[in-house]
């Protein structure tokens, strides 16, 4: 084995609380109060609304148009009141999300052990805006890694193989020994699969409900990143 991928969201980090509780937060910072189910409606709408926009952003300044555009429908749904400086307010307090995520316990451990491993080349490979390097550093987690590739950067997203072709041009390794670790069957199984790279399917929820299409899944199934572990480092021995 020479090189691993891993994903991102609820593989790495996971999102603290509930977005529409944290987004209720945020705009009573601002001096606006509206009831959770309002705000609830209003984030779900602007995600609908907006979405599917991300995966056209490539820069920066993209990015910060997006959560401006996001700001204006979830403000407009929300019915908040029209004043001076908080569309701006709030679309930079979306951009700056950072916080509101959080580094699963296990992870620091394992990146720890990983890193150790003579010539193993670690990735991360993730569904992703441009502000995913920040995320990593603000957390702490670049240390870990030789890159860090966001779809993007690679211009297109999981499932797609090109993505993954993108990470093993990153890593100069073979697909055939490379392992790609992630939570999504769809972004991270099938999607590794398609590119020559063995999947490894991290479920940290037992009691999830199992896509139809998964289950004659007969690769590894892990629940933890420490049970990557078992699988990898006797492979690098």
């Amino acid at each position: 084995m020479q090189a691993i991928f891993l994903d991102m969201n609820r593989t790495l980090i996971h999102f603290k609380g509930d977005p529409a509780e944290r987004a209720r937060q945020l705009l009573a910072k601002r001096g606006v109060f509206l009831p959770h189910e309002k705000v609830d409606e209003a984030l779900k709408q602007a995600r609908t609304t907006h979405d599917p926009e991300l995966a056209m952003l490539v820069t920066d300044d993209d990015e910060r148009e997006f959560y401006r555009r996001f700001a204006r429908t979830f403000l407009n749904v929300g019915g908040a009141p029209s004043r001076d400086g908080l569309l701006d307010a709030v679309a930079d307090d979306l951009y700056d999300y950072d916080d509101l995520y959080e580094v699963y316990q296990e992870v620091p451990e394992v990146l720890a052990r990983l890193r150790a491993v003579k010539d193993l080349v670690l990735g991360v490979v993730s569904n992703w805006e441009p502000s995913l390097g920040r995320l990593c550093r603000h957390h702490g987690l670049d240390r870990y890694f030789d890159f860090i590739l966001a779809s993007s950067a690679a211009g297109v997203p999981k499932p797609a193989p090109e993505i993954f072709k993108k990470a093993l041009a990153l890593a100069k390794v073979p697909a055939g020994s490379t392992i790609h670790v992630g939570d999504n069957y769809r972004d991270d199984v099938q999607g590794a699969r398609r590119a020559g790279i063995k999947p490894v399917w991290l479920i940290r929820d037992v009691n999830a409900d199992i896509p139809p299409e998964a289950e004659r899944f007969n690769g590894p199934i892990i629940h933890d990143l420490r049970d990557l572990l078992e699988l990898i480092v006797p492979l690098t021995d």
